[in-house]
């Protein structure tokens, strides 16, 4: 897929006219959900732009399925086509599909997500700020992925009702579901980055127990902040990769059931019900109160606070350093 960007020295017009289709819808979806960003504008575009890295490695991965490995000299890279390896798994052409899109689910995600501890880790200090910058990496990985998209669909057929249609269909329910999957994603990785002050805060405010921790802990002898943060983690990118699974599955597959006498298609219901269970999902999350906490600033763990040198030296009598973040322990 990623071949198809190298024929824009040819057709620059064309190419222009893309990124211009697939940047409207793309804007709109942040001033739905970044309207009240704090973060600087600079983080917003970091995030971004490392979203958009994302996506192209992906359309890079997929570039070279089954062809010859690369030759650097002293070694080779091969990037195997892990569909034709699933189906030397399991058995069933729905079996092999359905896990096929589990996997590419399962790798956008990951991809998405690093963006984010790449670009954002040291300055995020609340739950609500994880979720508005994994949906900014969303974002750039969809704005790219539909440039490419376009411009196959344009090189092929002009702006053919085929095109317009691809790009509806994408620039609306593509990208929601990159949204959705993203910041859900986003709100277990914030509740893993403040693991401690978080559970501190449900205790204290709500005197709620985190019975698996407590358990691992007494078992296993392991941190309960440590073991809540991973499980978080976890399920936030098991749920992440079964939505965005199922929607390619529903989309592209296109599998069918009986009720009754009726045949009825799967993405019928599926999207209906991740759209308004997505947008009401994602609504309540970011009015949680909890996220609103700027858990960054309590003095419970270890804490990212953007200060310069002196200041570091002053309060907290370390040395100063070069970085502009530094990991201060208060307690």
């Amino acid at each position: 897929m990623l071949d198809i960007f190298l024929q824009a020295k040819h057709y620059p017009i064309e190419f222009f006219i893309c990124i211009i289709i697939a940047l409207i819808p793309i804007g709109i979806w942040m001033m739905i959900f970044l309207k009240k960003a704090e973060k600087d504008l600079w983080y917003i575009i970091l995030t971004f732009i490392f979203g958009m890295m994302s996506a192209g490695f992906i359309l890079l991965y997929q570039s070279f399925w089954g062809d010859s490995p690369l030759n650097f000299i002293f070694f080779g890279v091969e990037a195997y086509n892990f569909k034709a390896n699933i189906a030397s798994l399991v058995t069933g052409a729905v079996l092999i599909s359905f896990f096929s899109y589990m996997a590419v689910g399962f790798l956008e995600e990951v991809l998405k997500h690093y963006a984010v501890v790449k670009a954002d880790k040291n300055i995020i200090s609340s739950i609500d700020e994880a979720i508005e910058l994994s949906i900014v990496a969303a974002l750039g990985f969809a704005f790219l992925e539909n440039i490419a998209y376009f411009y196959r669909e344009f090189l092929s057929g002009g702006l053919s009702s085929n095109f317009w249609t691809l790009a509806i269909q994408r620039s609306i329910f593509v990208v929601f579901v990159h949204i959705i999957c993203s910041a859900i994603y986003g709100y277990f990785y914030g509740l893993a980055l403040f693991a401690k002050p978080y559970m501190q805060y449900q205790y204290t405010q709500y005197k709620k127990t985190f019975w698996f921790a407590n358990l691992i802990h007494r078992v296993l002898h392991f941190k309960r902040a440590s073991v809540f943060r991973e499980r978080m983690i976890i399920t936030g990118l098991v749920i992440a990769t079964v939505l965005h699974g199922l929607y390619d599955f529903a989309m592209h597959q296109n599998p069918s059931f009986t009720i009754g006498n009726s045949v009825i298609q799967l993405h019928v219901i599926l999207l209906p019900v991740m759209l308004v269970g997505g947008i009401l999902y994602l609504t309540f999350l970011l009015q949680k109160k909890e996220n609103m906490e700027e858990f960054g600033t309590l003095e419970v763990e270890y804490v990212y606070k953007r200060i310069d040198a002196q200041e570091i030296h002053e309060n907290y009598n370390i040395a100063p350093r070069l970085s502009r973040f530094h990991r201060v322990e208060v307690i």
